[in-house]
């Protein structure tokens, strides 16, 4: 016999509902989400912005790399004030937000219903389950790391399975033309006034001005975490990709009441059939003259929302629409099915039947394979490289997954080493460096199990040497104003398992942070801060640094109107429980902060520091494997 133990809570809206998913790797809401939870933890939250904040907050801006490498695109963090609003929007409304966002036939990527979150408790606890959801006793951490999102998602939530799903082949067998539009800078276009049109329809919407509605509710909410700005909503958090689908589940309702309509007259499913995923849209026609029609109508229902068709990547396509790259995926599966029946196939007691005796060669063999394709099907490296990436994962993966780990040579592992590095850096982003960092997780901890005890060694020199020339040709390509993401997740990743640390030489040059220089510590931001300190830790050999650091946090907190801004309100609670920081420098934040007296500032200490973590992770006794899953689980919107 059973019981249910039902974890939907509000504030399960903190986990996937407001954090853009690039981040560093030990940065996430997993702790404010329990620490809101807790009565007195929440008011020690909440008094911390008494009389430091308007109605609005200034969210964290940051640039990150386009896949391609060759342009930023702007992300932000909202401040965490913000998110507990975002909280009691979704408990208040979340029924509603649904019902509109069911209505549209083309729309392939939109909420169904709330998703559960219910585990099964046995009874009977004598065995521990190996399966999650018969656990006995469920931990913090895999609590929150098996909350995907709030809502599930109907049809598809990702865009790569729509391309490999039988609807996909239907509309090719359909039709003859396809027509692919995008609307430019969509997120930093869209008025947010223009959700009471959306719903309300424009004229109903200006005599609601002011008054309680559903809609008024979320425009106000979208200007609150954006600087009370109502040209454009922050990029990467869930909640604004509702909130754009509301809006695009009305124009395409409009669209298509305009085409059935005289003189036009083109009914859905005979003459044209279209698939949209958020602002991405993909029409189909048997002519030309449809697709000039449609392409019109487009264009003037967007307009009047105030957004426009991006003509540059507007294309036209007739079939078969297989596109060069489904074409080159082909080949780079067919590629890793080569290595593994190469160097993967082993004989009856699991030994590897041959041996990589040069890991260049082979590696060489490998990359070059794949160099060739990218060119012959005239793709860059962004477009592929986390593709082999993820199928690098799955192998080395599922030799992991053995009962019994196979007894590796040194030059297996090494050849997936030089591998997973070389595709790595030649498109350095986000969503390449947490599967880099799990590739070199697997690698470490395969290494670990071998019989040749030189192979950890080995392995280590050659992650050391890799770090190295990737960090080197970052230098070179990085673009200004970058937040630099992928190398602090590198970085992050690497710091748990080197035995050799980076050399202060590095560390300063990847940081630029010459010695003494109170400047170059000013323009270090809130990431970067939380990362240095993490990686140099309690090494007393950066003492200077960490001083640095944290002369740099009092200058920062200390600014008027400093926890406006989401980076600092996130530094501040992050700084009170970092391991790494003296109780004597955590006093006079405190002091300052909160204008407290000495004798107040006990009682302030200890209600902050009833929990180990706000933010960012400092728990390094936690298993990076886990960390990885958890990031994983949570994937990159693509």
């Amino acid at each position: 016999m059973s019981k249910e133990i039902n974890l939907n809570n509000k504030y399960r809206v903190l986990l996937t509902e407001v954090l853009p998913y690039e981040l560093p790797l030990m940065l996430d809401n997993g702790g404010f989400y329990l620490n809101m939870q807790d009565e007195s933890l929440q008011k020690i939250f909440k008094e911390t912005f008494v009389g430091k904040l308007k109605d609005w907050t200034i969210p964290y801006d940051y640039s990150v790399r386009k896949y391609g490498g060759d342009k930023s695109r702007k992300l932000s963090l909202m401040h965490p004030y913000t998110q507990l609003q975002c909280v009691d929007f979704y408990a208040k409304h979340d029924n509603y937000m649904l019902s509109l966002c069911c209505n549209s036939p083309f729309s392939i990527r939109y909420i169904e219903k709330r998703a559960k979150c219910i585990f099964k408790k046995e009874e009977d606890n004598n065995e521990v389950a190996q399966n999650f959801q018969k656990r006995v006793e469920i931990f913090d951490d895999e609590i929150e790391k098996y909350y995907r999102s709030y809502f599930s998602y109907k049809q598809y939530d990702m865009m790569y399975k729509f391309f490999i799903s039988g609807d996909y082949l239907r509309l090719e067998q359909k039709y003859t033309h396809l027509m692919k539009l995008d609307v430019a800078n969509c997120f930093y276009h869209l008025y947010t006034h223009t959700i009471a049109w959306a719903i309300k329809g424009k004229e109903q919407a200006k005599d609601l001005i002011g008054k309680t509605t559903f809609e008024n509710d979320f425009d106000s909410l979208m200007q609150h975490t954006n600087y009370n700005e109502t040209n454009g909503i922050i990029v990467g958090p869930e909640i604004s990709r509702i909130f754009a689908e509301i809006i695009f589940q009305r124009i395409d309702i409009n669209v298509l009441n305009r085409l059935k309509k005289e003189p036009l007259s083109l009914k859905l499913g005979r003459d044209y059939e279209v698939r949209r995923y958020l602002d991405d849209h993909y029409v189909y026609a048997n002519s030309e003259e449809d697709f000039r029609k449609i392409l019109e109508v487009y264009k003037e229902e967007l307009q009047f929302y105030k957004l426009f068709v991006n003509e540059s990547k507007l294309e036209f396509l007739e079939r078969p629409f297989v596109s060069d790259i489904s074409d080159a995926k082909r080949e780079i599966s067919e590629l890793m099915s080569c290595i593994a029946n190469k160097w993967l196939k082993k004989d009856d007691e699991g030994h590897y039947l041959h041996m990589v005796n040069n890991e260049m060669k082979a590696f060489s063999s490998v990359v070059n394979a794949f160099r060739s394709l990218t060119h012959r099907y005239k793709q860059k490296y962004g477009t592929l490289n986390r593709y082999l990436l993820t199928l690098l994962i799955s192998q080395i993966g599922n030799e992991m997954d053995c009962d019994n780990i196979p007894d590796a040579s040194t030059g297996l592992l090494l050849m997936y080493t030089e591998i997973a590095f070389y595709v790595f850096s030649l498109d350095m982003n986000a969503s390449a460096s947490i599967k880099l960092c799990r590739i070199l997780e697997y690698l470490h901890r395969w290494a670990e199990n071998c019989t040749d005890k030189t192979a950890l060694l080995e392995m280590e020199n050659r992650f050391y040497r890799e770090m190295k020339r990737c960090l080197d040709i970052y230098e070179t390509k990085h673009l200004e104003n970058d937040i630099n993401i992928e190398v602090l997740n590198l970085l992050l990743c690497l710091s748990r398992f080197m035995k050799t640390p980076l050399s202060r030489t590095h560390l300063v040059k990847i940081f630029s942070i010459s010695e003494g220089n109170k400047e170059d510590y000013e323009r270090l931001n809130y990431f970067q801060i939380c990362t240095l300190m993490y990686i140099i830790g309690g090494n007393i050999s950066y003492e200077d640094v960490r001083k640095r650091i944290i002369e740099e946090v009092n200058r920062r907190l200390l600014v008027d109107c400093a926890l406006w801004h989401s980076d600092n309100a996130m530094l501040f609670f992050d700084i009170m429980v970092c391991p790494y920081v003296k109780k004597q420098e955590i006093k006079q934040i405190i002091l300052k902060v909160y204008g407290c007296s000495e004798s107040a500032y006990g009682k302030k200490y200890k209600e902050l520091t009833k929990t180990n973590r706000w933010f960012f992770n400092w728990d390094k006794t936690q298993k990076l494997s886990e960390i990885l899953s958890k990031r994983e689980y949570h994937s990159a919107y693509e």
